[in-house]
């Protein structure tokens, strides 16, 4: 076992011989890199997977010459018969470093000239650029509020949570928000009394159950009323998982009747634009009963008591369905992707920003 002070001391002692000083402080950064055991000092083992870890390592530009070099220094520094060189070990630890260092600026450098020689982007070159990398991945991640050092396209009135949504709804997907954040924000925006949302408090939906508040039946007639609340009144349906799973997908609390799996597919809202109230046929088709009695599956979840005064009903343009998480983003995937339609949703991860 040999400790980063005599490393120290053994590069104090031969630098002359070796042509160099090595200070304490980038001893012990050396040493850490070889450290797993955070005990300060190298063992066999810990040396070892450094010297796997090098070789591994892809080599820089002209750099092939000099590793094989450090490579055969180090396996020299090191033997199981008669133990490790202190001069050596530290000699390659720096060496080690040195070269990594080497790497990285060389790497830096030239992403710094492709970066200066590439032409200036346009701002609509940088919105397709920012989406393009966001829909390469599983979880968008944007500013929650109006961020333009991030998103510098971005008009007045607008936030990277509302052209998320908008974004995810153009492809067919319901916006899925991932809020772990401390004071769940966005979870806070949505179920804000000036918003006005029909909340569906999903954890309530079993808990009430159990502790036999409300019946099954209950619970289920009480969503269908929240649904069909929104779909009146154009406001947001926003399902609040909170950190529970709630089963839709299973069936346990979803049916065709008071809550339709359509309710997760935006495919499906995006077909009740023709029962919106400004469709023409109202003033030509006397007999037309709306959303009621049509073959669109939220039709199932209608009553007689919710329709107007001449047995019809609209669906307000306004309406829309968000789903709220405030599971961790390395958690909701495995932990919802039996209760919820996985493959139907957008997940988008809000990030701090400004408002």
């Amino acid at each position: 076992m040999i400790p980063s002070a005599q490393l120290y001391d053994a590069t104090k002692r031969y630098g002359d011989s070796i042509e160099a000083e090595w200070p304490l402080d980038l001893i012990k950064e050396t040493v850490g890199r070889f450290d797993f055991d955070g005990d300060g000092k190298i063992n066999r083992d810990e040396f070892r997977a450094a010297l796997d870890n090098l070789v591994m390592k892809k080599p820089a530009k002209g750099g092939r010459a000099r590793k094989k070099s450090l490579q055969g220094k180090l396996q020299k520094a090191w033997t199981f018969k008669k133990g490790p060189s202190i001069m050596d070990v530290a000699q390659a630890a720096v060496e080690a470093d040195a070269h990594e260092r080497e790497n990285k600026e060389e790497a830096e450098v030239a992403a710094a000239m492709e970066a200066a020689m590439a032409p200036a982007m346009t701002l609509e070159q940088k919105e397709a650029a920012f989406w393009e990398a966001q829909e390469s991945q599983p979880l968008w991640k944007v500013p929650f509020g109006l961020n333009r050092d991030r998103m510098p396209w971005a008009a007045d009135g607008t936030t990277g949570m509302s052209m998320a949504i908008a974004r995810a709804r153009a492809h067919g997907k319901t916006p899925l928000i991932v809020d772990p954040s401390y004071g769940s924000i966005a979870d806070s925006y949505f179920v804000a009394p000036e918003l006005e949302a029909k909340v569906l408090k999903a954890r309530y939906m079993f808990e009430d159950e159990q502790q036999q508040k409300r019946t099954h039946g209950e619970v289920m007639n009480d969503t269908r009323k929240l649904l069909v609340d929104a779909m009146r009144e154009g406001k947001i349906f926003y399902i609040q998982l909170d950190k529970k799973v709630t089963d839709f997908a299973g069936g346990n609390y979803s049916a065709k009747d008071t809550l339709p799996m359509a309710v997760f597919d935006q495919r499906e809202v995006a077909k009740l634009e023709p029962y919106y109230p400004d469709n023409p046929r109202i003033g030509t088709d006397p007999s037309w009963t709306g959303l009621w009695k049509s073959d669109h599956p939220f039709a199932q979840v209608l009553r007689d008591g919710d329709l107007d005064m001449k047995g019809r009903f609209f669906v307000h343009p306004e309406f829309e369905v968000v789903i709220c998480t405030l599971k961790k983003p390395d958690e909701f995937l495995v932990d919802l992707r039996n209760s919820m339609p996985m493959g139907r949703l957008q997940p988008i991860l809000p990030l701090p920003g400004p408002l």
